[in-house]
């Protein structure tokens, strides 16, 4: 029955007509994701309790797409958001321009603001309630007041001139990552990283190119830059000290 299908809400599909396509894959609502990053899988893991966490996202976003570093909050900042429930998030957030904060939080928060496009359930959204906390129920608030989005971002410091720049919404920073060589470089570290169970050497630079390469040259295969990797001599021979 509908009921047991109402987690389709959350990819902003109708349960009450939702009948399981079997043609995979198939198309979502136009305009409203762009990949991983905008899977409510990914947007839930990194959103608070009653919240989205633009600081989080964009963090995340800094040390494992574009191989940057941020550092943990010092000892003598209360790290809390405001709760002056009749602004918006991004309003409430202003607290980190201060001089001391956006040192930082420049390297983050431009990066996370784009994905208020969604709520904290990882919905597609074009207004942000305000003055109350949202639920996994939207039709509970149907008369909560409502502010309009604001989506802008923006890459800095990123290391790879073409990802410099504003961006308006959330598909244009998805796409311009995606884009990016910098980005699929630092995916493949990654990669590297996890199969091999440690961090690359100067000596493991064959390898890296290898499966950048066989990962390219296969139209963005994951198994063939695993196939490189586990045939390479960095994960066959353990080298002596």
């Amino acid at each position: 029955g509908p009921d047991s299908r109402r987690y389709v809400d959350f990819y902003n599909l109708d349960h009450e007509d939702w009948n399981y396509p079997t043609q995979q894959p198939f198309s979502m609502p136009a305009g409203q994701r762009a990949g991983i990053l905008t899977h409510p899988a990914w947007l839930i893991a990194w959103s608070g309790n009653f919240d989205n966490d633009p600081i989080r996202r964009g963090k995340w976003i800094r040390e494992h797409l574009l191989a940057g570093t941020i550092p943990d909050v010092p000892l003598d900042v209360d790290a809390v958001v405001p709760e002056h429930r009749q602004q918006s998030l991004r309003q409430r957030l202003q607290v980190t321009r201060d001089e001391y904060c956006w040192s930082c939080h420049q390297k983050m928060d431009p990066l996370g603001f784009p994905f208020e496009q969604f709520d904290d359930f990882g919905r597609f959204r074009k207004t942000e309630m305000v003055g109350d906390l949202l639920s996994i129920f939207p039709e509970r608030h149907v008369d909560a007041e409502t502010v309009a989005l604001d989506t802008r971002g923006s890459v800095s410091d990123s290391g790879d001139e073409k990802l410099e720049g504003d961006v308006k919404n959330v598909v244009e920073l998805v796409h311009k990552l995606g884009d990016s060589t910098r980005v699929r470089q630092s995916f493949v570290r990654h990669a590297f990283r996890y199969w091999l169970g440690r961090n690359e050497t100067l000596d493991d630079s064959p390898t890296l190119i290898a499966a950048d390469q066989a990962y390219v040259k296969q139209g963005g295969s994951m198994k063939a830059m695993i196939a490189s990797l586990l045939s390479s001599d960095s994960f066959l021979y353990r080298k002596s000290q």
